[in-house]
């Protein structure tokens, strides 16, 4: 029985990059850490793991955003760029004010454009650093 949500990880390939666009949005950083050893490798089911983690999260929400790099293994690339009708995990979505036109002027840019969605809120997806994407 799932109690709470605790975290969403993404593999990255700088972290410090992602981290940068994720605090951009009003995310602050929990904690960050090197980590590695038999724990490490028995949870992942790798060989031998090094990697490097940043958690984000925000003052209103126990869930969190965890970023992982791999020192070791070496990551591999995804095979597509991140459109979204592609299988697998696509977005976080975050409730921001404000952000989209301080984003763009920062580099980031919009996947499509902004709507408006059932008279509650406008909806956008801002497409960040190694294509990670944000739905608020």
């Amino acid at each position: 029985m799932t109690t709470r949500i605790e975290n969403f990880g993404i593999v990255v390939q700088d972290l410090e990059l992602v981290r940068d666009f994720f605090v951009a949005l009003g995310l602050e950083v929990k904690g960050e850490a090197q980590v590695h050893g038999p724990w490490v490798d028995l949870t992942l089911g790798l060989e031998d793991v090094e990697s490097r983690i940043c958690v984000l999260g925000s003052d209103d929400s126990d869930a969190q955003i965890e970023l992982q790099q791999y020192v070791t293994p070496s990551p591999i690339p995804a095979a597509t760029g991140g459109m979204p009708n592609v299988l697998g995990l696509h977005r976080v979505s975050l409730q921001v004010e404000g952000h989209v036109g301080r984003l763009a002027q920062e580099g980031y840019g919009l996947r499509g454009e902004v709507a408006r969605y059932a008279d509650e809120c406008h909806l956008c997806y801002v497409v960040g650093p190694e294509d990670v994407q944000r739905g608020p």
